[in-house]
């Protein structure tokens, strides 16, 4: 059975990815949110770490808890890494030739 803080986490998560509150929002205090829930602060404080440690939300002291941006997605391949390995194989003559030495 799922405990408390992970409920109120899952309600969250599906509540932000839903687009309510859109990313850069603020979201309410955590009193305010621990209300809503019917829970105490201490238990609406762990489901916001559950959050926060997904990337989903950050904390900025003196100034409340925002819903984050979506980070982009870098797709990073070996390609290059390959290539210049390939061209070390080749003989110094060959690679002196295309300016790669």
């Amino acid at each position: 059975m799922a405990k408390r803080y992970e409920k109120i986490a899952d309600e969250l998560r599906e509540e932000i990815r839903s687009g309510h509150p859109a990313p850069g929002e603020r979201l309410p205090a955590e009193t305010a949110l621990a209300e809503k829930y019917r829970v105490s602060v201490p238990t609406m404080r762990q489901a916001m770490g559950v959050l926060q440690a997904e990337g989903l939300i950050e904390r900025i002291h003196g100034r409340g808890t925002f819903v984050r941006k979506e980070r982009t997605r870098n797709h990073r391949t070996n390609e290059r890494h390959q290539w210049e390995k390939d061209r070390a194989r080749h003989p110094e003559e060959t690679r002196a030739e295309t300016g790669s030495t």
